[in-house]
């Protein structure tokens, strides 16, 4: 989900609705690179205006895979936080 600062937000339970019903292996990715760019919320809404750079060098990086069947939303966002920030 975009949040209005750039930041890692907060994980929703959905997460959890979803381990519980099929617990798969969890693989954590983070985009970067990306604030700033027509696709952020950096200066408003995003894609609301007109690019002011075109081509953004984003990144996609993976974190050690997670059990599904062991975590939650909590200790997945603190994986991810602590991976990624």
């Amino acid at each position: 989900r975009l949040t209005p600062d750039g930041e890692i937000g907060e994980f929703r339970p959905g997460i959890d609705k979803i381990l519980l019903r099929d617990p798969v292996t969890v693989i954590p990715l983070a985009l970067t690179g990306l604030w700033g760019s027509y696709f952020s919320h950096k200066g408003g809404h995003a894609l609301t205006t007109f690019p002011k750079r075109f081509w953004s060098k984003v990144s996609v990086s993976i974190a050690p895979s997670v059990d599904g069947a062991t975590t939650n939303c909590k200790a997945l966002e603190q994986q991810v936080t602590q991976q990624f920030n």
